[in-house]
């Protein structure tokens, strides 16, 4: 193995050699395998890291290269994130005032039918004949 190691080929003529080589490079392989099988392992007992450390990365803002400094990216991504909320914060304060104004309008509306009822109801107590059909009626069934 050591003429390997060296970059030395053996004598393709002596059968010796070849075997030695042959069982060195058997060894070698096992021991290749073996480390392979070690080294997979280690990938998996880290791929919880990994993972984690993949989410970290997909959570850093975007422009972030490394070489801009920590509290640069930390501001710009607040007050990217501010910029959101004051957009959100606007949009909801319109909704609420477009609610706030149909709130009103079905108020204004209530108020109306509960006069027009108030008047309807002041107009038949005025009126005895239209107390006396209106009794009938609701006697006999009818509204």
């Amino acid at each position: 193995m050591a003429a390997m190691d060296t970059g030395q080929r053996a004598d393709p003529s002596n059968p010796g050699d070849k075997e030695g080589d042959l069982q060195g490079l058997w060894q070698e392989l096992y021991q290749l395998q073996a480390k392979q099988k070690k080294l997979k392992r280690e990938v998996e007992k880290h791929k919880l890291f990994e993972d984690y450390l993949i989410k970290v990365l997909e959570k850093i803002p975007e422009g972030c290269t490394g070489w801009e400094e920590p509290e640069e990216v930390l501001v710009e991504a607040t007050v990217k994130h501010y910029g959101k909320l004051f957009t959100a914060s606007q949009d909801t304060q319109k909704r609420l005032e477009a609610f706030c104004q149909m709130i009103q309008a079905v108020h204004r509306s209530l108020e109306s039918l509960e006069e027009d009822h108030r008047a309807l109801i002041a107009s038949r107590s005025g009126c005895v004949s239209c107390r006396r059909s209106a009794t009938a009626s609701r006697s006999s069934g009818g509204s």
